[in-house]
């Protein structure tokens, strides 16, 4: 009978495979014509290989390795095609032909070195976990006692009164990001950054080791989750926090998200639906929301990943690893290192005489920017061995202790996953170490 069960599966596993290829091909070849044939080609083996990646390992729903391949058909795949099929011009520039041809090998060259890396490095790790891990499924559980409860939701209390304090306690300014009601007190950048990525997520921190911990009192998640709504409203913030808080808020509270095609399922919704309807909350009073724009936002300015790596490859824009050093070197303030480099999608726009400079340099640009294509190699192989690494240890270890608090920081990671590879380097590192020092701030006092 788990035979029947598990060939079905598989089977209905595989169907949905190829109508997502397929609904997947629709916007790469629409308009395509014998010219670009080579270039839909490339696109549609890149395309493949993602599908491949998303639908992959039953035993292993929800993964980092997918959420890349989700980015990837989205961000690679899709968006580019749909770019040159309309012929837009991304910050007034015009790509010829061969610049798409190029960066779409190299796009190709890198999701099949991925794969390769990561398949590779998956088994390696697994083999070590399972070698390495003999210890009892509960070992390092705690139990949250009242006291912890109670330092839990005073944590949680001062963090939304900062929340309403920079709001001028004005609600409307507090769930409006932007636009006509902004009422927000103006703080110096480091004090706003400190504030909005390390301070406020402390209140998801509080809610998630309650809910993995389990609490005493009836009512305590509840008031948790509705203090996260005050300290981190959805459509109060940035679109990628959105993701990075309220996505473990759903592994944990919708246990069936963690099975199936769910997860696969509802980051999908949140590319096509949900960033869209976001980005209403943004322009508050500005703008309206419409059905077109879920296919329109894949030519505009949020999808210009490709086209950034496309602009370096284009103009040879090599930096000898300085972006590199300055993405490691976040912390370090400007009044000591005068020098220190700007994040690269602001680097690329001063460069090459932009009009726009609040732009995105996808994680294979950063290679190309720091040491060109040999670059590329190293970033793409790097990121595939830690991707496999973090996969592995969530899935032969984590998982399997019920109380084991990484598993937030693994779900915030999926959340995080797509920012980080939008870019730039230098701004994904400082608010994931950010959000990553809340975690363990809050980890520290639930399990002392």
């Amino acid at each position: 009978m788990n035979a029947l069960i598990n060939s079905l599966t598989n089977n209905a596993r595989v169907i949905i495979a190829v109508a997502f290829f397929i609904l997947s091909s629709i916007p790469i070849m629409a308009g395509c014509s014998w010219d670009s044939a080579a270039l839909v080609a490339m696109h549609e083996c890149m395309a493949a290989i993602c599908v491949y990646g998303i639908f992959s390992s039953l035993k292993r729903p929800y993964s980092l390795f997918k959420v890349l391949n989700l980015f990837y058909l989205f961000f690679f795949c899709i968006a580019p095609m749909m770019q040159y099929h309309q012929g837009v011009c991304m910050l007034g520039t015009h790509f010829t032909y061969k610049n798409y041809l190029l960066t779409s090998a190299v796009s190709l060259a890198v999701i099949v070195l991925i794969h390769a890396v990561y398949y590779w490095a998956q088994r390696y790790f697994d083999k070590k976990h399972s070698e390495n891990t003999h210890s009892d499924e509960h070992k390092g559980e705690v139990c949250l006692t009242t006291r912890k409860e109670v330092i839990l939701i005073l944590l949680s209390a001062a963090v939304c009164f900062y929340a309403l304090y920079i709001n001028h306690f004005d609600v409307m300014s507090l769930f409006i990001r932007d636009g006509e009601t902004n009422n927000r007190i103006e703080l110096p950048t480091l004090v706003f950054l400190v504030g909005s990525y390390f301070v406020r997520p402390i209140s998801l921190m509080a809610l998630l080791a309650a809910v993995i911990l389990g609490v005493k009192h009836r009512g305590v998640k509840a008031l948790l989750f509705l203090m996260l709504l005050i300290a981190i409203p959805p459509t109060g913030v940035a679109r990628f926090l959105v993701a990075a808080m309220y996505l473990p808020v759903l592994m944990c509270f919708v246990p069936r998200l963690r099975r199936g095609l769910s997860f696969v399922l509802v980051i999908c919704l949140g590319v096509m639906i949900v960033f869209p309807l976001l980005n209403y909350f943004r322009f508050y009073g500005q703008r309206t929301f419409e059905i077109s724009s879920i296919y329109s936002q894949f030519v505009d300015i949020n999808f210009d990943a490709y086209s950034m790596m496309m602009r370096v490859i284009k103009d040879d824009i090599v930096t000898n690893g300085m972006q590199l050093a300055g993405a490691l070197l976040f912390w370090l303030p400007r009044s000591i290192w005068a020098a220190k480099p700007i994040s690269s999608g602001y680097y690329v726009a001063h460069t090459t005489g932009l009009s726009w400079d609040d732009l995105s340099m996808p994680f294979w640009g950063e290679g190309y920017i720091n040491f060109g294509y040999f670059g590329v190699i190293i970033f793409t192989v790097a990121f595939a061995l830690l991707l496999a690494k973090l996969d592995s240890k969530y899935w032969c270890i984590t998982v399997k202790r019920p109380k084991d608090l990484n598993a937030i920081s693994y779900y915030i990671m999926l959340g995080l996953l797509m920012f980080i590879l939008r870019g730039s380097m230098m701004s994904a590192l400082a608010y994931t170490v950010a959000i990553m020092t809340a975690f363990y701030l809050v980890k520290t006092i639930v399990t002392r």
